[in-house]
C-alpha cells in the first residue's frame, strides 16, 4: 500500500529523526527539529497529546517530571502554564531556554518539504478529542500528504480514519501503526492492521527480521522501523525492503545510507 508521493519521491527509504535529533538537543523541541533538517533528515517523528486547555502540545511524557523536573499533569495543566515550563534544562544546562511547542507551531517549522510522523499518544480509548483536532491542523496545511499519522492505539487511529473521512481526499494524511514487543501477540503481529485501516507498520527494530518485513510488505504494507540509529542495522534492514527509519542520530544514518550531507553538529540557541 503506498504511503504517497512524499515518502517515495526519492527512490530510497526516508529518515525520519525520532523526536527531531534527539541525541544532540530536548526531544520535540525547536532546535531538535532543526537541527535534524540541516542534518540532512527527511523530517521528523513526533508526540502529540491535548492539554487541560484544549490545545495540541508537542510532547511525549503525560507526567512532566523527567523534562520539567516538576510532577505536571500535561492532560490537565492549562497551556498557560505549560508554556512557560523549561523542558531543556534536563538535556543540557545549555538548554535551559527551551520551551514546549503546540502542534502548530512545531509545523511552522517543519514547512514544506519536510516529512512529518505525527504519533498520537494516549492509553485505553484515548482522548476521543485527540485525532479529530490533529486532523483538522493537518488538513489545513498546504501539502497534508506530508504527513503520516501513526500511534501505539488502534483506537486512536480508528477515530483519525473516522475524521479524515469527512474531507475531500486531496486533504487527507496517511496512517501507520506502531507496536513493539512487549504488546500482547495480536498487537506486535500487527493482526489488526485491515481493521484500522493503515498503510504502513512501524515495529521496533528488534521485531525486524528478514522473514518478517517480506510477510508484512506481502500483504501490502510499507515498513518504517524504530528506533534504528546503527548504520549496519539500517543497512541491512534497506536490504530487507523497508520503506523508511525513525532515529535518533540522522546525520549518522543519513550517510550512512545517502552519503554525506552538510552535517551542524551545534544544537546553539539560534538553531
Amino acid at each position: 500500500m503506498s504511503l504517497g508521493a512524499p515518502f517515495e519521491s526519492a527512490g530510497r527509504p526516508f529518515v525520519l529523526a525520532h523526536r527531531g535529533a534527539s541525541a544532540e538537543a530536548p526531544e520535540n523541541s525547536a532546535r531538535a527539529f532543526s537541527l535534524a533538517l540541516a542534518q540532512g533528515a527527511d523530517g521528523v517523528e513526533l508526540d502529540v497529546m491535548r492539554c487541560g486547555s484544549g490545545e495540541i502540545v508537542v510532547v511525549h511524557d503525560e507526567e512532566l517530571s523527567r523534562l520539567a523536573g516538576q510532577p505536571v499533569e500535561l492532560r490537565r495543566a492549562p497551556w498557560s502554564v505549560l508554556r512557560g515550563l523549561d523542558v531543556g534544562s534536563w538535556f543540557h544546562p545549555r538548554f535551559s531556554d527551551t520551551r514546549l511547542l503546540l502542534l502548530e507551531e512545531a509545523l511552522e517549522l517543519l514547512r514544506p518539504p519536510a516529512l512529518v510522523n505525527v504519533e498520537l499518544k494516549g492509553e485505553g480509548m484515548g482522548d476521543p478529542a485527540l485525532p479529530a483536532r490533529v486532523s483538522e491542523i493537518l488538513s489545513a496545511d498546504p501539502a497534508p500528504e506530508r504527513f503520516l499519522v501513526s500511534s501505539f492505539n488502534p483506537a486512536l487511529l480508528v477515530r483519525f480514519r473516522a475524521a479524515q473521512g469527512r474531507l475531500p481526499h486531496s486533504r487527507r494524511s496517511p496512517r501507520g501503526l506502531l507496536f513493539e514487543a512487549e504488546q500482547s501477540a495480536p498487537l506486535r503481529r500487527a493482526s489488526l492492521a485491515p481493521l484500522v485501516g493503515v498503510g504502513s507498520l512501524h515495529p521496533s527494530v528488534d521485531l525486524c527480521r528478514a522473514s518478517s518485513i517480506a510477510g508484512w510488505r506481502a500483504r501490502g504494507y510499507a515498513v518504517v522501523p524504530w528506533t534504528v540509529d546503527e548504520p549496519a542495522v539500517a543497512l541491512a534492514l534497506q536490504a530487507a525492503g523497508v520503506a523508511g527509519f525513525i532515529t535518533n542520530r540522522p546525520a549518522l544514518l543519513r550517510e550512512a545510507l545517502h552519503g554525506p550531507a552538510q552535517r551542524t553538529t551545534d544544537a546553539s540557541p539560534g538553531a
